[in-house]
């Protein structure tokens, strides 16, 4: 199975540096043309189904997406929804934020999820997309940590160092092979 990753576009809490969490968010005008050009790039792929976070910056994204993209329907998940930052969610980050997230224990403490129980919830997203889509090309449209935590799986990197783990420009696609 092929899993086509892709982080939604520019928010304007991005641009502001904001955690956004599970915040809605909304994309700027530059997030808009970033879907686009995205969008652009799969329409000459063959897409077997397309998963979304709810969140409206994702939800937006695949809108855009979707223009291109045809066939097949959009189908919204919760499990891609992006982590719970607790009591971060909304305000500024600093350069070490990433870290900070996979920390153990740290956004616990702040109301937020636990690094266990969210790679749980990406496992448990992988499960159900892997049942009956053997060779099919799935099309994820989701957020940092989420693409984070299904790349920490798919190279088999402790938890321990998933803060190493590269973070995905916005509108980036990644491409994974599952098997």
């Amino acid at each position: 199975m092929k899993l086509i990753l892709v982080r939604h576009g520019q928010t304007e809490e991005n641009r502001k540096n904001i955690a956004q969490g599970q915040l809605p968010g909304t994309l700027s005008v530059k997030g808009i043309s970033q879907a686009k050009k995205v969008g652009k790039k799969l329409a000459k792929k063959k897409i077997d189904k397309i998963y979304s976070s709810p969140l409206r910056r994702a939800k937006q994204t695949a809108k855009e997406i979707k223009e291109f993209v045809v066939e097949p329907k959009i189908e919204f998940i919760d499990e891609l929804k992006e982590r719970n930052f607790g009591k971060f969610q909304g305000k500024p980050y600093t350069s070490k934020w990433n870290q900070l997230v996979w920390t153990p224990g740290f956004l616990k403490l702040f109301g937020g999820e636990g690094n266990d129980d969210f790679m749980k919830r990406v496992k448990s997203f992988l499960r159900r997309v892997k049942k009956g889509n053997k060779r099919k090309t799935i099309l994820v449209i989701a957020h940092k940590r989420i693409i984070q935590g299904l790349i920490g799986i798919n190279k088999n990197i402790p938890m321990e160092k998933m803060h190493k783990i590269k973070i995905p420009k916005n509108a980036k696609i990644i491409e994974l092979e599952f098997e």
